[in-house]
């Protein structure tokens, strides 16, 4: 992969606010002069995790087990079970997709890839990183497994091997609000994809 590809684009901004809100409370936490805290911080937010990425340490969390909606962080597991393939030697980089009238049709956020073109694969990681496009998600499903339903498949016996137990997908790029995860799945897989896959961030 080239150095202007940045396929852990996405994933670092995701976790923007995760440890933004780490390093805010880094004084209570991280500090070497014990502090006291009155209260819990006020976070307006459904499920709260404040977790060291590099220990998997957890600093503070509120309803962390409790399933949401992942939306566009459904990603993340899409990214993996993409580079589980390649580094198997199942596909490359520098493979050329044909781009389906299904990829082509998917609603959202999107990089705009034409019915009927060739896009080179690494493209359309960046297409995914950088732009969120839920139809190269799709292309992406369906050069790996061959259909996207197949792809999904991938996706949950990844979730099921990681002890994802809060986690359900039916969709590679997250507009189905069928699609299930807590936060503490989410810091487990985070770390997961990044511990296997290092080549995968910038």
């Amino acid at each position: 992969m080239s150095r202007r590809t940045r396929p852990g684009t996405f994933l670092r901004s995701t976790l923007f606010v995760l440890f933004a809100l780490q390093i805010a409370l880094s004084p209570i936490w991280g500090s070497s002069v014990a502090l006291a805290a009155e209260a819990p911080p006020d976070v307006k937010a459904d499920n709260i995790l404040v977790a060291d990425l590099k220990t998997g340490r957890v600093l503070f969390s509120e309803r962390a087990d409790d399933p949401h909606i992942p939306a566009s962080l459904t990603k993340i597991m899409t990214m993996y079970v993409l580079f589980d393939e390649i580094e198997a030697g199942n596909v490359s980089l520098e493979d050329t997709v044909s781009i389906s009238q299904k990829a082509w049709a998917t609603e959202g956020s999107k990089m705009y890839v034409l019915v009927g073109s060739k896009v080179k694969l690494e493209d359309l990681v960046k297409g995914i990183t950088v732009m969120s496009g839920n139809d190269a998600c799709v292309a992406v499903a369906e050069h790996v497994a061959g259909s996207e339903a197949l792809f999904v498949d991938r996706m949950n016996a990844k979730a099921s091997q990681l002890g994802l137990k809060d986690t359900h997908f039916v969709d590679p790029h997250g507009l189905s609000d069928e699609n299930r995860t807590s936060a503490t799945d989410l810091f487990t897989l985070t770390r997961a994809y990044m511990a296997s896959h290092p080549e995968a961030m910038p």
